[in-house]
This record gives C-alpha cells, sequence and structure tokens, in this order.
C-alpha cells in the first residue's frame, strides 16, 4: 500500500512538471511594455521632468521544448523637459531567442532572451543657451537578459525582465546643429558597449505577456 502510495505521488508530481513545460510546435502572441516618469524639484518647484514609454508587439514559435524562436516591432518614445528640450522617437525590429526554466511546479520560471536588432533614433533638442540640433540614428546590436515569469494559465504568461542587462551595437549617428538660421551637419560611426545597471536610459525594467496557441499537454 506504501509503495503503491509513494508510486502515485511521484506520478501525480512528474504530471505537473510536464504540464508546466512549454511544448514544441505551439505559436505565440504577446507584447513588450515600460514606461518611467522622473521629476526633479527644487525649493518646491519642478525644475527638470522626463518620460519613456516603449511598446513591441512579439509573436513567434516554440522551436524546442522551453525555447522560444521570435520576432519584435517596437517604438520608444522619451520627453525631458527643462531649461532645454529633448523630444525622441525610436522605432525598431529585431529577433530573438528565449530559453524558459520551469521552477519545479510552481507555476514560474526564470527565462534568457537575446537577440538581435535593428533601430532608427530621430531626437530633436531645442535650447535658450546653445545652438538647437537634430540627431538622426541607426544602429544594429545584439543584447542578453533575464527575467522571471509566471504560468497564469496553460496559455497566458506574464514576465518581467531587466531590459538590456547587456547590450553591444553599432551605430551610425548625423547631427544637424541650427545656429542663427545656419545649419552644420556631423556624421559620426562606432561600438558602443554598455550594462542597464549604470545606464539609466536604457535600464527600463520591461512588463510582458506572451498567449500560447495550439495543444497543451
Amino acid at each position: 500500500m506504501t509503495k503503491l502510495l509513494l508510486s502515485l505521488i511521484f506520478f501525480f508530481s512528474f504530471s505537473i512538471v510536464v504540464a508546466a513545460q512549454i511544448n514544441k510546435g505551439r505559436s505565440f502572441l504577446g507584447a513588450d511594455m515600460a514606461a518611467a516618469i522622473n521629476s526633479t524639484k527644487m525649493n518646491g518647484e519642478e525644475v527638470s521632468k522626463s518620460n519613456s514609454f516603449y511598446f513591441a508587439p512579439v509573436f513567434g514559435k516554440v522551436i524546442k521544448e522551453n525555447l522560444l524562436l521570435g520576432g519584435t516591432l517596437g517604438y520608444r518614445y522619451q520627453e525631458d523637459k527643462s531649461t532645454n528640450f529633448l523630444e525622441a522617437n525610436t522605432a525598431s525590429a529585431g529577433v530573438f531567442l528565449r530559453k524558459y526554466k520551469n521552477l519545479g511546479s510552481s507555476g514560474f520560471y526564470v527565462f534568457a532572451q537575446g537577440g538581435l536588432s535593428g533601430s532608427l533614433n530621430n531626437s530633436e533638442f531645442t535650447s535658450v543657451s546653445v545652438p538647437d540640433y537634430e540627431t538622426r540614428t541607426t544602429a544594429i546590436g545584439i543584447d542578453l537578459y533575464p527575467g522571471i515569469a509566471y504560468s497564469v494559465s496553460k496559455r497566458l504568461y506574464l514576465d518581467i525582465g531587466l531590459n538590456n542587462l547587456l547590450m553591444l551595437n553599432f551605430h551610425s549617428t548625423k547631427v544637424v546643429e541650427t545656429n542663427g538660421g545656419i545649419s552644420s551637419e556631423i556624421k559620426s560611426k562606432g561600438f558602443n558597449f554598455y550594462s542597464s545597471l549604470n545606464n539609466g536610459e536604457n535600464g527600463l525594467i520591461k512588463l510582458g505577456f506572451r498567449w500560447f496557441f495550439g495543444p497543451v499537454s
């Protein structure tokens, strides 16, 4: 009787763990999003305020158990108001791999995601003390970040990730400066390597969800 009970417990536990896997062949849709608002006050008066918003639909397929291959289209808006004014719009597209590791039968997962993406950024800067300028930057980069996910159901997964924990990119930038009605152009190219741990502008925490289609075990 004891052996039978132990066998049933083992079978039941194993079944839960198997059910927690994300099966090969399933498709998914979802989105990643992030937002940040920062305000600085001096003597009770606001002297600067910055906002940032990011949204990216994602889609793809499970190519191996707990391994996702997907694509993403992103948009990011940034605004910084002080004695100067900065407004930036960034459009991006990319592909990624995400590997999940389920934590037993708790419904929680840890994951690591790596991707390759391209982006186009247009920024406008106006100031009362220095010349106005506009920048246009194209970039291609690779990034890696970790996260935690939770299975609300066998189809819906919610997650939180540390955006751009590590990132390497190549960029080409054109700066058009306007001073007294006269414009000048500066072009540059180069590589950047950075971490979101020491780069607040790119270190937004991303929230996301994935909805899986297809048969579940």
